[in-house]
C-alpha cells in the first residue's frame, strides 16, 4: 500500500500527471468493472444498462460560425479521477476575402544575427522575401524590420507599387549578417508600425529567426506579452524557426500568443513556399483572433486545451485560452482536458463555454448551450453504465492525437535537456497509460496505429543519443524539434 501511495504522489507532481494518474486509477476501475459480481449467488455479470452515447452540442450565430463540442463520456464513477475530454470544433464560414480580397499589411521581422551566415540562411530568407513581394499588389502594404544587436526599420508600411517593390528589393539585397539576437527589439519595432488605424486591412507579422533571444528582453513571459499585444492592433503574429539553433518552445509560444502559426524549417529551400502560404491564409482570414472562456463549476479544473497557453489569473474560476485566427471555410479542432470532482453523486454541471472572436465588424461571442453541458456521477455499483457512456471512436482519436501530442511535447523537452532516461520513461509511461485505458474501457486504443507511433518515437530517442558524442547534440536538437512539431499537429487540426 505504501508503494502505491508513493506512486500516486509522484504522478501528481509529474508533467504527465493527468493521463498517468488516469491510467493508475483506471486499472482499479477495470478490476471492479470487469470482475464477476454476485447476483443471487450466480457470480455472473449483470446485463449492462443501455446508456446513450455522448452527442455533439452545437451552436451557430448569425454570421455562420459554428461552435461544437462533444464529451468523451457522460457518466463518471464516484471516487474516480474524473478525467473527461471535451472535443471542440470551430467552423468559420467562407471569408468575404475569398470573393473580394481585402488589402493586406505584411511586416517581415527578419533575424540578421551572425548565425544567419551559416548554411546560406540569409540568402534563402532574402530570396523568400523577394518572392513574397512579387505576389503582393499595389493595394497591399509591406514593411521590413531586421534585428541583430538592435533592430532597424528598413521600410515602413509602404504600398507595393512597382517602383516601391524595386526599392524594397534593393534594400533586401544589401542585408548582411550582424551580431547578437535582439528578438524583442524587432517585435517592438514592428508593433510601433501598427499604431495607425487599421481600417478594413488584414494585418500579418512574420517573425523569421534562427537563434535564441540573447539581447534585449529575453524572458519568455515578457516576450509573450509583446506577442499578445499585436492582437490589440488587429494583427496576427506568426513565427518561422530556421535551422536548428532557435528555441522551438519559445517560437511556438510566441505564435500562440500572437494568434498566428508556428513553422520550422531546418533547410530553407521551401521558405518561399511557406511565405506564399501565409499570403494565401491572410487573404482567407475570417476572424483575426479567437479565444475561449471556460467558466469552471465547483471543483472543476482544466489541465490542457490543445496545448495552447492557459490564462487562469484574469478572473477567478475562469480559464481563458487564445486560440488564434479563424480562416474562412476552415475548421479548427482541439481538446479540452477536464478534471471533474467525483465526491458527490448526481448531476455535474459545467459553467458556460464561450467562443470570442474578432472580425472587421468588431467583437462577437458564441456559447455552447449550457443546459447540454451536463455530466453525472454514479455510485460504484453502476460502474458499467459509466463505461458504456464512453464515446469509443472519440477516445481512440484522442489517445492517437491529443494525448500522444502531450507526451511528445514532454519527450521534446527531455531531448532538448539531453536526458535520455526521462525521455524513454515518458514513452513507457504513456504506453502503460494506454494499456490501462484499454483495460478499463474495452476500447482498442492501439487500433489507430498508436503502438507503431510509440515504437518510432522510442527509436528516434535511441538514435538521438547514439553515435559519436560530438554529433549527438545536433541529433538531439533535430529530434526535439521534430517531436515538438508533431506534438502541435497532434493536438490541433485546422
Amino acid at each position: 500500500m505504501r508503494s502505491i501511495i508513493t506512486r500516486v504522489a509522484r504522478l501528481l507532481h509529474s508533467p504527465r500527471a493527468s493521463f498517468s494518474l488516469f491510467a493508475l486509477l483506471m486499472v482499479g476501475t477495470a478490476a471492479v468493472a470487469l470482475a464477476p459480481r454476485a447476483t443471487g449467488g450466480s457470480g455472473h455479470m449483470p446485463t449492462p444498462l443501455p446508456v446513450p452515447q455522448p452527442v455533439p452540442v452545437s451552436n451557430q450565430d448569425a454570421s455562420g460560425v459554428t461552435f461544437t463540442g462533444v464529451f468523451s463520456q457522460t457518466k463518471l464513477v464516484q471516487g474516480g479521477n474524473g478525467v473527461v475530454y471535451l472535443d471542440l470544433r470551430i467552423k468559420a464560414p467562407t471569408a468575404a476575402a475569398a470573393v473580394a480580397p481585402q488589402a493586406s499589411d505584411f511586416i517581415v521581422v527578419l533575424d540578421r544575427s551572425g548565425s544567419m551566415a551559416a548554411d546560406n540562411r540569409l540568402p534563402y530568407a532574402k530570396e523568400a522575401i523577394r518572392a513574397l513581394l512579387s505576389r503582393l499588389h499595389a493595394e497591399d502594404r509591406f514593411a521590413l524590420v531586421t534585428f541583430d544587436t538592435t533592430a532597424a526599420v528598413h521600410t515602413a508600411l509602404t504600398p507595393v507599387t512597382n517602383q516601391a517593390r524595386e526599392q524594397i528589393m534593393r534594400q533586401v539585397n544589401l542585408l548582411r549578417p550582424g551580431a547578437s539576437t535582439n528578438l524583442s527589439d524587432g517585435l517592438l519595432q514592428a508593433q510601433a508600425l501598427l499604431q495607425a488605424p487599421v481600417g478594413e486591412r488584414r494585418r500579418k507579422v512574420l517573425l523569421l529567426s534562427d537563434g535564441e533571444a540573447n539581447a534585449g528582453i529575453v524572458a519568455p513571459r515578457e516576450l509573450a506579452k509583446i506577442a499578445a499585444s499585436f492582437t490589440q492592433q488587429q494583427a496576427v503574429l506568426s513565427t518561422i524557426g530556421m535551422g536548428l539553433g532557435f528555441n522551438e518552445t519559445l517560437m511556438a509560444s510566441l505564435a500562440d500568443y500572437g494568434m498566428g502559426h508556428y513553422g520550422y524549417l531546418e533547410h530553407l529551400e521551401k521558405l518561399g513556399d511557406i511565405l506564399q502560404h501565409d499570403i494565401h491564409n491572410t487573404r482567407q482570414v475570417f476572424a483575426s483572433a479567437s479565444s475561449l472562456e471556460i467558466t469552471l463549476g465547483d471543483g472543476v479544473t482544466v489541465t490542457d486545451v490543445g496545448g495552447y497557453p492557459l490564462d487562469t489569473t484574469t478572473q477567478p474560476g475562469t480559464v481563458r485560452v487564445a486560440t488564434g485566427q479563424l480562416l474562412g471555410g476552415a475548421q479548427k479542432q482541439f481538446t479540452v482536458t477536464f478534471a471533474m470532482p467525483t465526491h458527490h453523486l448526481g448531476a455535474l454541471a459545467l459553467g458556460p463555454i464561450t467562443l470570442h472572436y474578432t472580425t472587421a465588424q468588431g467583437q462577437a461571442h458564441l456559447a455552447l448551450p449550457r443546459e447540454h453541458l451536463q455530466l453525472a456521477v454514479l455510485e460504484s455499483t453502476r460502474r458499467d453504465e459509466a463505461v458504456a457512456s464512453v464515446d469509443q471512436g472519440l477516445l481512440q482519436k484522442l489517445w492517437a492525437t491529443n494525448n500522444l501530442g502531450r507526451m511528445q511535447k514532454e519527450v521534446s523537452e527531455w531531448l532538448r535537456a539531453g536526458n535520455k532516461v526521462k525521455a524513454e520513461e515518458a514513452v513507457q509511461e504513456y504506453r502503460q497509460a494506454l494499456q490501462a485505458a484499454e483495460t478499463a474501457t474495452g476500447v482498442a486504443l492501439d487500433s489507430t496505429g498508436v503502438a507503431d507511433k510509440l515504437s518510432q518515437i522510442e527509436a528516434d530517442v535511441k538514435d538521438a543519443f547514439a553515435g559519436p558524442a560530438a554529433a549527438q547534440p545536433e541529433k538531439r536538437n533535430r529530434a526535439a524539434k521534430s517531436q515538438h512539431r508533431e506534438a502541435i499537429k497532434g493536438q490541433r487540426a485546422q
